[in-house]
């Protein structure tokens, strides 16, 4: 008769055992410590983060509204056994007079600043003006970080840590080295940039005005890299050995010897990003790229270089995929200009799909110096591929090749140009031949379309090293010399193909040969 009873006892035992084991935790304490405007409180800033280093609990410490808090010496955030100290500003100032770091975060400290104003951190001589992460979390919201001055990273200095800015900015901050803004610097080291947040009008004298990571990883996203220089080195961002990536962000107005970009690690730009009027002294308006770019669904316009590359300079690998490239210029490749041999491999590889290359100039108005080749693209050493309906047209070379030249002459490349379901429509060269493309390399085109194209030879094609034409049209080029539609010096085959409407003023209306030509089921009208 009693089992039951111990039995009921005991699960009644359980079930309030397990209620108790499902209650929510009670919740951490937290120091909260408020600091007034100096001269106006008891608790001075120092003594607030004195404070909150050793209380083992979380810690927010708040500032009066408007108050500048000017400093003698830096605030050291210590770990405190990992809890946060988090300074919330109201929109105060705490300013380092050009003399003192404001802050340094320990090796596992963790600082939050919301609505705080970091100033005049310093001095030249020494790294990470305005705050040094060693190892530890620092993250920014609503907060900026300006006018302070440093070795490198005059703005913060990220040694091996993590850096959050949200909704931040980091301005006018210069460094007499590396990394005006920011440099993010170590294997373990992250950067992450997101909300609006700026990294603008900064400085450095060595390279990376805005941005140099160096071995770390950097990602960006809906924020704004922009009026950062360089006279040495790269006025936008230094990347090197490291991941970065840029989501529906803008790159725009970096000047110096690069502009944009420079990078010797992976670099993905997509979603919508936007590279422009970036300038740059020698190659590579946008970005200089010798290790891994790829570029999706972004826009890459209104960039120059004095030298080559207006939007892109390449080394090496790129991928172009859903994205325009236009109205840039220099004197080389106008809009991409691709060289493999500046690379240990010696050959450059580039695939471009689904994209548009248009309106750019192979020009120098500044200097009136250069090759003025390739309006479009310029490669040389190269293998480069467009498909899937890309469009390369209304590019100018005010010498050869208006939409594409290819300058490769080494047989062991192979075929250098390979066009499918590409138009290739509305370009010129104003100074000799290859309205459309010029190529000293072999090119293969299939299934794509030659047209409106204009040059004094060559008007659609002008190709030195053999042509391959299957399933094409090439058609209403014009050529003031000879071969309207096609120039070939040498051999040129090809299958099920329409040749139409050209006009030479000399003579190969559709075509101008001086090799022998294995043409199958070919159509030839009007020219």
């Amino acid at each position: 008769m009693h089992r039951p009873r111990l039995a009921q006892s005991i699960s009644l035992v359980a079930v309030m055992t397990l209620a108790l084991a499902i209650l929510p935790a009670p919740a951490a304490a937290q120091n909260t410590i408020q600091v007034g405007c100096p001269g106006a409180g008891a608790t001075t800033l120092p003594n607030a983060v004195a404070n909150a280093n050793t209380s083992g609990v979380p810690d927010v410490i708040t500032l009066t509204p408007g108050c500048r808090y000017d400093l003698s010496s830096t605030l050291t955030i210590l770990p405190d056994g990992g809890t946060l100290v988090e300074i919330d500003g109201h929109g105060a100032t705490i300013d380092g007079g050009g003399a003192v770091r404001p802050f340094t975060v320990s090796p596992g400290a963790r600082l939050t600043l919301r609505q705080v104003t970091v100033a005049h951190g310093g001095p030249a001589a020494n790294d990470a003006g305005g705050i040094y992460n060693n190892r530890g979390t620092l993250r920014l919201v609503n907060s900026n970080v300006m006018h302070s001055i440093g070795r490198n990273g005059a703005g913060i200095v990220n040694r091996g840590g993590t850096v959050e800015l949200v909704n931040s900015n980091v301005r006018y901050c210069d460094a007499t080295g590396t990394g005006g803004g920011i440099f993010n610097n170590g294997g373990r080291a992250t950067l992450v940039i997101s909300d609006s947040s700026t990294i603008s009008d900064n400085t450095a004298a060595v390279t990376a005005g805005g941005i140099a990571n160096d071995g770390g990883s950097v990602t960006v996203t809906a924020s704004r890299l922009s009026d950062n220089n360089s006279e040495s080195g790269v006025g936008g961002m230094f990347n090197r050995d490291g991941p970065a990536t840029f989501d529906d962000s803008t790159v725009s107005d970096n000047r110096g010897r690069r502009g944009g970009f420079v990078n010797l690690g992976d670099l993905r730009i997509a979603n919508g990003s936007i590279l422009t009027d970036n300038h740059s002294v020698e190659s590579g308006g946008a970005i200089y790229n010798d290790s891994s770019l790829t570029i999706t669904d972004s826009v890459v316009t209104d960039n120059d270089s004095e030298e080559a590359g207006g939007g892109i300079s390449t080394t090496t690998n790129f991928t172009l995929t859903k994205s325009r490239v236009a109205d840039n210029s220099a004197p080389s490749g106008g809009g991409i200009f691709v060289d493999g041999a500046f690379h240990d491999g010696g050959v450059a590889t580039v695939q471009i799909a689904s994209s548009i290359v248009a309106h750019n100039q192979a020009a120098n108005p500044r200097t009136g110096t250069g090759t003025f080749r390739g309006g479009g693209i310029f490669m040389i050493d190269a293998r480069v591929t467009a498909t899937n309906s890309t469009r390369i047209a209304h590019n100018v070379a005010f010498g050869d090749g208006g939409g594409i030249f290819d300058g490769s002459t080494d047989p062991n490349i192979g075929v250098t140009l390979r066009l499918t379901d590409t138009t290739v429509s509305s370009n010129r060269a104003a100074g000799f031949q290859g309205g459309g493309i010029t190529s000293f390399g072999p090119a293969l085109i299939r299934s794509s379309t030659i047209s409106d194209n204009e040059a004094a030879v060559g008007g659609g094609v002008a190709n030195w090293s053999g042509l391959e034409l299957n399933g094409s049209t090439v058609a209403d080029n014009y050529a003031s010399g000879t071969g309207g539609g096609i120039f070939t010096g040498v051999d040129m085959t090809g299958i099920s193909s329409t040749i139409s409407d050209n006009t030479a003023e000399e003579s190969g209306g559709g075509i101008f040969n001086h090799g022998d030509v294995f043409l199958r089921r070919f159509r030839f009208t009007d020219n």
